[in-house]
């Protein structure tokens, strides 16, 4: 006898929800593309600040929060439709190529360069393969001396959010929707309980960079290695799930409630510090974003659109190459600015067109290479291998 499912009480059979392959029309994806660049305009503006100097009003000092967590969210609805439909094998593979060449290539690119870097990896090599299995948020050494691109903490947490969403579509797929509700709620807790030091026991190599670097406390790490891990970054993830999940129910919200949500994440700038209410705050405002773009894409101009496609690429390269303008090259105001930008969406382009689209063309070809040979084993197969 089949197993009775949970109820779902949020599920309508409205509409089918949309997948990669499903037309604009359905999945806005030039409005997804321009959340994208949105988020990385944010983060590439408050990098921008704190290397510089360059102040931009409100994203200089909090686009670290909204581009981050608005790329995790996101993830969090793209990755679960492609989740929900793909097979597990065809799902791992895609993830894999859709990361790791790009970073390998930024890591190794950026590193190189670095005399800092080069000297780090002849005197600690074992450190590198934990940079490039992209573990380094988790054993601290790794991810402060031979992280060259600086912003990899955050592939640490979605490589592994990758790995659990699959799970999290298969509860969801069998009705346990209570699932989603408590991996919010995990989240919170764990940020509440590693911001006030319970778990620092976590902080695995944090003894090692204390003592290269004694005029910071533990203190200081809490939050980037311990708060803003793929657990404590759930409520992030799982509101991109939610929308996904339940988007035909979710896009019958009011306008006059999303709007303020939406609105709401400006109050960031009044913020003293991170609170479990805080980050479910930020989570709601972002996906009230998300909503408003899923419900009524506008039209939006090509280069933000186009800096969304290209968004992996920029986020990989655009600390190195402002460090190296500013640190290295020690070059100054708007000549300094105008050579950032240009490098920045030229590296971008080159990294898209070179690395990226054939890593995805790879994953494509692969895919369909195994569709067509489970074809031909079926039996009702016609090719060779049909029985």
């Amino acid at each position: 006898m089949k197993p009775q499912q949970r109820p779902d009480p949020l599920r309508e059979p409205l509409s089918p929800l949309p997948t990669p392959n499903t037309p604009a029309v359905d999945q806005p994806l030039a409005s997804i593309d321009a959340l994208r660049g949105l988020a990385c305009l944010a983060v590439f503006l408050y990098h921008l600040e704190v290397l510089t100097g360059f102040h931009t009003p409100f994203l200089g000092n909090h686009g670290n929060v909204l581009g981050v967590q608005l790329f995790f969210v996101l993830s969090g609805y793209l990755i679960h439709l492609s989740a929900s439909k793909a097979k597990l094998s065809e799902y791992a593979m895609a993830r894999l190529l859709r990361i790791y060449p790009a970073y390998w290539v930024a890591l190794l690119g950026a590193g190189l360069l670095q005399p800092e870097w080069r000297a780090s990896l002849i005197e600690q090599p074992l450190l590198l393969l934990v940079n490039l299995a992209n573990l380094q948020l988790h054993y601290l050494p790794a991810l402060m001396r031979l992280d060259s691109i600086h912003v990899s903490w955050t592939l640490t947490s979605e490589v592994l959010w990758y790995g659990m969403a699959p799970f999290v579509a298969v509860g969801l797929r069998r009705g346990y929707w209570p699932i989603l509700p408590l991996l919010v709620t995990a989240g919170l807790v764990w940020g509440s309980a590693a911001g006030t030091g319970q778990l620092d026991w976590l902080m695995f190599g944090i003894e090692k960079v204390l003592q290269t670097d004694p005029s910071r406390s533990i203190a200081w790490y809490r939050p980037s290695f311990l708060q803003l891990n793929v657990i404590g970054q759930l409520p992030f993830f799982i509101t991109g799930v939610a929308i996904a999940h339940y988007r035909p129910a979710l896009q019958r919200l009011p306008m006059w409630l999303l709007l303020p949500l939406a609105g709401s994440l400006g109050t960031i700038a009044v913020w003293t510090r991170i609170t479990p209410w805080a980050v479910l705050a930020v989570a709601i405002g972002l996906g009230a974003l998300l909503l408003l773009a899923l419900r009524q894409p506008l039209p939006v101009p090509r280069p933000l659109v186009w800096l969304g496609k290209v968004s992996f690429s920029t986020y990989l390269y655009h600390v190195p190459i402002i460090s190296l303008v500013f640190h290295y090259w020690s070059l100054k105001g708007l000549t300094a600015l105008t050579l950032i930008l240009t490098m920045v969406l030229c590296a971008s382009a080159l990294s898209y067109h070179l690395v990226e689209t054939p890593a995805m063309r790879f994953a494509k070809r692969w895919r369909q290479a195994r569709s067509a040979s489970r074809a031909n084993a079926s039996p009702s197969g016609t090719g060779r291998g049909s029985v």
